[in-house]
């Protein structure tokens, strides 16, 4: 055989595995000489001479047989495996006379072709020990797909093709069903071939790549050598392909080898598709991926130093007649990978009932059905993981170190960063770290009642302890302070009234006995709820920043603000990654990078949690960005690898850093609604992620598995189901205390242990003890003269200048010249509201200039500017609904006057679902 490269053990592929195994491994001497010698000893080169593998031959050897026609041979593969060739006598249509003539053609049966041919649907684990694949790399024939494919045939396309990062595809006839595939698939991109093939053959076909954005830099195509390529029906499609992060390149070439009833023409292919390949000057490892029509060991790639990583000779085909594979080709230097898994996507297993998977027949029906609405060929994949100097790449740029590589252990992620260690071990110091907090809020719950461990799980709306007057009643705070109520939430005041009336509410809660209470805001953007604060921009301009260093420093200054009113509790960073694009809650978050919402998702925690006694608390646990229909809690779809790889890296991330405390989201996924959810809430966020703080609903969401999910009858059955399938600590109810009700009747009845409030109560205590609550109860004493300081605005100010994209600049109109002639023009051009957006001193933000005396809307700064205001003519033309407000025609007299027209256009605030988009038109 060729020559073996080091002895780097690559597993020994699952097909047709039963559920549950595991792929083993075995080092390439110990599987390819085998391979080799089978290659030289039992196929002889020549197909009509060839003694015939019955668990191996494709149909149409079969076919070429004496006595065997098309129907025959279909019919002997449909009934594989066979342990002896006696077990022919059982394919109807053979009897023993037409037995005796095939006997002399068929070679013994080979053990390692016996394979387990039915069964359940399979995919490899690729979870192990060592980790989880740094990428995952797949092959597909898709089968003559067009734009005809039917849309629900598309839908389980795209199923399959999202358990990888990059796909070859091949027998692609029509490159619009490929734009079709990359508006469904949100992340996703390609790159396609001309068609390759006669264009008046039936051999005429693209071939594309498919690959994840957030994984793949789109692919560039590499020459191929036309002269060594004549003898190739079908051109392959080169690429030069690397991760993201640059920790490794690939050079790719997708095949399609003509179909034909002998092997010959087929070898002679795949040796001119050699040549090609050994011409390709790439000092990187080379991937030959495709479908190849031939087992592998007829294919003779051995004998020149390739690595088959699908060795067994069962077909790959849901027919059992076809071979994919993949065929890899080390570089000069160094290996990057150090290790590669592989193994077959057994698709038409998706279709088997689980009551028949055994009966053959059922079998037939099921790959027919598999073949007709998918593809006759199943994904043949590889699994590669990045030697660990790689997996966290060296090369830095502004936004500091990278997010170390996932780890997997039981199909959930988990994740490894000394340098988050150390951010979390600094924001627990900045909050005073205690020697034991478990110990000591051990210690308070034990003396608590078990009715007290439900009231601190008690959330609610500031108008429960207003009178009409708005003033605070303290006959409500008292009754809230005997019943244990652990947090209230929501309002608009200034820092010193703020600050006068939590004292008052920390006072009767101590005069009670109870422990002190949390407060929280929706801090979005800046502390918007304390009047006087500077308002930073949305995050969304924080993203597009790009600048730690900045978004930690607003974050900080929003902490400060908030604790100069005596508020403890920041809802805010909203690390959710954004897939939709009318998603009306885009402008919360950092965009749609998950890499790029982890720093910044870090940045903000660590600013939060460094100012004392308050904390910070991550939103949407989990996959709110990804509502199917882009509407405001919506219902989302996400696999395990979408929420793993998309969804969850900000929350690991920021988890790591410290944060203190979670919202739930909104959102369902696959039917399960978040307040309800074990595998993401129970299994995902506290036993992977490891995060032991203090998680809490979003507005009235438990009593939603009644009110909007319908999944159960009464809001009583609505606390006992999130009780006893997720692990919510704390109710946002939020307009009474009915949820301390409920919950003491799950008690009282034994539905619910007490040992599930009493969890809930120490996570809730700790979080109270780790800010410093029972002795400094209203923490930021001396903030209160920094609200609203020249400082903060030009922090403000500085963040908004970096966030600004020019996007073209045409003639040098930028900078202006010295105070020009300037039409104004646009509905926000005089409206500081709408410049701001929602969350702005109230829920849905607030419209015109009267509530934010001191600041200037663009008209007023620009006349402000000049001397010589007569140079500057305005009118608002249309308001924000669209409406004309103003006569066309002045307006284009006004545009033609001036020497620079500036048009300041914008949407009306909104927030949440107020801003859901029903016509994308």
């Amino acid at each position: 055989m060729g020559a073996v490269h080091s002895r780097v053990a690559l597993p020994q592929p699952i097909v047709d595995a039963p559920k549950g195994t595991a792929a083993s491994e075995v080092s390439l001497e110990e599987h390819l000489e085998p391979v080799a010698e089978a290659s030289s000893t039992v196929r002889p080169p020549c197909a009509n001479t060839a003694l015939v593998d019955l668990n191996t031959a494709d149909s149409n050897e079969l076919a070429s047989l004496p006595g065997i026609g098309p129907v025959l041979s279909q019919r002997i593969v449909t009934h594989r495996p066979y342990a002896s060739a006696e077990e022919l006598l059982s394919v109807p249509g053979v009897g023993q006379r037409k037995f005796a003539l095939l006997h002399r053609y068929l070679a013994p049966i080979a053990p390692e072709s016996i394979a387990t041919e039915y069964g359940p649907y399979h995919r490899s684990s690729l979870s192990s020990a060592d980790g989880a694949p740094t990428f995952v790399v797949a092959t597909w024939n898709i089968r003559n797909i067009s734009r005809k494919k039917a849309t629900a045939a598309l839908e389980k396309l795209i199923e399959i093709m999202e358990a990888y990062d990059l796909i070859a595809l091949q027998e692609i006839r029509d490159v619009l069903v490929l734009k079709r595939l990359k508006h469904l698939m949100r992340g996703w991109d390609f790159i396609a071939s001309s068609g390759v093939g006669p264009a008046s053959s039936h051999h005429k076909e693209h071939f594309a790549y498919f690959y994840r954005k957030a994984k793949w830099t789109r692919p560039i195509p590499v020459a191929v050598d036309e002269t060594l390529a004549a003898g190739i029906t079908r051109r392959p499609f080169v690429v030069r392909a690397q991760t993201h992060c640059g920790q490794c390149t690939v050079v790719l070439i997708n095949v399609h080898v003509v179909f034909g009833r002998q092997a010959g023409p087929r070898r002679k292919e795949i040796d001119a598709i050699h040549a090609v390949t050994a011409a390709v000057d790439e000092d990187a490892p080379v991937v030959l991926l495709g479908d190849f029509n031939l087992a592998p060991f007829d294919v003779g790639l051995a004998a020149h130093g390739w690595e088959p990583l699908v060795r067994a000779p069962s077909a790959t085909t849901v027919f059992g007649n076809l071979f994919d594979n993949i065929w890899l080709r080390r570089g000069a230097s160094s290996s990057p990978f150090c290790r590669v898994d592989s193994g077959v996507d057994r698709i038409d297993h998706r279709y088997f009932p689980e009551s028949a998977s055994g009966v053959k027949a059922t079998a037939l029906a099921a790959r027919r059905q598999c073949s007709a609405e998918l593809s006759d060929h199943c994904p043949v994949y590889m699994a590669l993981y990045l030697t660990p100097a790689l997996a966290t790449p060296a090369n830095e740029h502004k936004l500091g170190h990278r997010l170390a590589r996932f780890r997997c252990r039981c199909a959930w992620l988990q994740f490894e960063s000394t340098a988050m260690k150390v951010i979390g071990l600094a924001v627990l110091a900045a909050v005073g770290v205690a020697e034991d907090w478990d110990a000591q809020a051990e210690a308070i719950v034990a003396k608590m009642t078990p009715a007290q461990w439900i009231g601190q799980m008690a959330q609610v709306n500031i108008g429960f302890i207003l009178d009409g007057n708005n003033k605070l009643s303290t006959d409500a705070v008292t009754q809230c302070a005997k019943a244990g109520v652990g947090s209230f939430l929501n309002g608009v005041m200034s820092a010193p009234q703020w600050r006068s009336m939590i004292t008052q509410i920390q006072q009767i809660y101590a005069a009670n006995g109870a422990p002190p209470v949390l407060f929280g805001l929706d801090s979005v953007h800046g502390a918007n709820y304390v009047n006087g604060a500077v308002l930073s921009p949305q995050q969304i301009n924080k993203g597009a920043s790009f600048n730690p260093t900045l978004v930690q420093q607003s974050a900080y200054i929003t902490a400060r603000d908030s604790a100069a009113g005596g508020l403890n509790w920041v809802f805010s960073p909203g690390v959710d990654v954004t897939t939709h694009k009318r998603w009306s809650r885009v402008y919360e978050s950092f965009g749609e990078d998950p890499y790029l919402s982890s720093v910044l998702g870090q940045a903000a925690v660590t600013g939060i949690q460094s100012m004392p006694g308050v904390a910070a608390t991550l939103k949407h646990f989990i996959g709110y960005g990804a509502t199917s229909s882009g509407d405001d809690r919506g219902p989302a779809y996400l696999s395990d690898y979408e929420v793993l790889n998309y969804h969850a890296p900000p929350f690991i991330a920021a988890v790591a850093a410290g944060a203190l405390s979670i919202m739930s989201s909104y959102v369902s996924n696959n039917g399960v609604p978040m307040v309800a959810n074990t595998p993401l809430t129970v299994n995902l966020l506290r036993n992977d992620m490891g995060f032991n703080g203090v998680l809490v609903t979003d507005w009235e969401d438990i009593y939603n598995l009644n009110n909007v999910h319908h999944i159960v009858s009464n809001n009583q059955d609505a606390v006992g189901l999130s009780m006893a399938k997720s692990s919510v600590d704390m109710s946002m109810i939020p307009y009474d205390l009915s949820f301390i009700g409920f919950a003491q009747n799950l008690l009282n009845s034994g539905k619910t242990p007490a040992s599930r409030f009493r969890e809930s109560a120490k996570r809730i205590i700790k979080l109270k003890l780790k800010l410093g609550l029972f002795s400094t109860p209203v923490p930021g004493a001396s903030a209160v003269s920094l609200v609203g300081s020249e400082t903060d605005r030009q922090a403000a100010l500085e963040m908004a200048r970096e966030s600004i994209v020019l996007l073209k600049n045409k003639n040098s109109a930028l900078p202006l010249k010295s105070q020009p002639r300037i039409f104004l023009t646009g509905p926000s051009m005089d409206d500081v509201g709408l410049l701001c957006g929602g969350w702005t001193q109230q829920w849905q933000g607030v419209m015109g200039n009267d509530k934010f005396p001191g600041y200037q809307s663009i008209k007023g700064a620009l006349l402000n500017m000049y001397s010589d205001k007569s140079k500057i003519t305005s009118m608002r033309g249309i308001d924000i609904n669209g409406v004309a407000t103003d006569p066309l025609a002045t307006a284009k007299a006004m545009a033609q006057a001036a020497e620079y027209t500036i048009v300041v256009v914008g949407e009306a605030p909104y927030a949440e679902m107020v801003g859901n988009i029903p016509d994308a038109t």
